[in-house]
């Protein structure tokens, strides 16, 4: 595989895990959706490897607000470096509540994606495009169950080639504000697994941190630190 394809790679595995997905710093997506007029702004710093490749280090930064129809829309860009390859990376995304129980402790909705990059050089392309059916189980006060299954579409080869994926993960609220998360995954029979924590400063924000290894070979490990704003 060559520089490049090493590069875009890691770029775009770091803006699924991030951006592209509310549910930092997991990959696993989560099933809350923003009201009406309730916005978030989100940002993190991230380091990747592809094993054999350059590290790349990268930053994006994502607006997302609550729209009509239990829906939310974002968008986000971000920019990632390594072995003299600059790239630039953007996303429109959103998610669509489709169920909640009266109890609220049970939530289906639809997560979708539109995502583009580019290298130095190059111009902007679309990548990819996903639909992610997400469902969220509060079991009790501490534990929270998220289970996705979606399909994404790789359009940046000829032909283009679809994917099917599969994640769970398990949220622990240890309490204070702090909560403590894992996750495995599968997209195409190909496995990886995440960590993470997320601590609540405040109301209005919160910050977190993440560590993901992905499987396909050759294989990916990041590291990422974010924090958000509700307002």
């Amino acid at each position: 595989m060559s520089l490049d394809r090493h590069f875009l790679a890691a770029a775009t595995l770091a803006l699924l895990a991030t951006s592209a997905h509310a549910g930092r710093p997991l990959v696993t997506e989560d099933a809350g959706v923003l009201g009406k007029g309730e916005c978030e702004w989100e940002s993190f710093l991230d380091s990747g490897r592809v094993s054999g490749s350059p590290t790349v280090n990268g930053w994006n930064t994502q607006l997302g607000c609550g729209v009509l129809g239990s829906s939310q829309v974002a968008v986000s860009y971000g920019q990632a470096k390594g072995g003299g390859i600059t790239g630039q990376i953007a996303s429109i995304n959103g998610k669509t509540g489709l169920y909640k129980n009266k109890g609220g402790d049970l939530a289906l909705t639809l997560a979708w994606g539109v995502l583009g990059s580019k290298v130095t050089g190059g111009s902007f392309g679309t990548d990819s495009v996903f639909l992610n059916g997400v469902l969220s189980k509060q079991v009790n006060e501490q534990v929270t169950i998220n289970a996705n299954l979606g399909w994404s579409q790789d359009r940046s080869v000829s032909p283009k080639r679809g994917f099917s994926n599969a994640n769970v993960a398990l949220e622990y609220n240890l309490g204070n504000g702090l909560e403590v998360m894992g996750e495995v995954m599968s997209v195409d029979g190909e496995s990886g697994y995440g960590v993470g924590l997320r601590y609540a400063a405040s109301k209005a924000w919160s910050l977190n941190l993440g560590y993901l290894v992905q499987n396909p070979s050759p294989q990916y490990r990041q590291w990422s630190l974010g924090a958000k704003f509700t307002f």
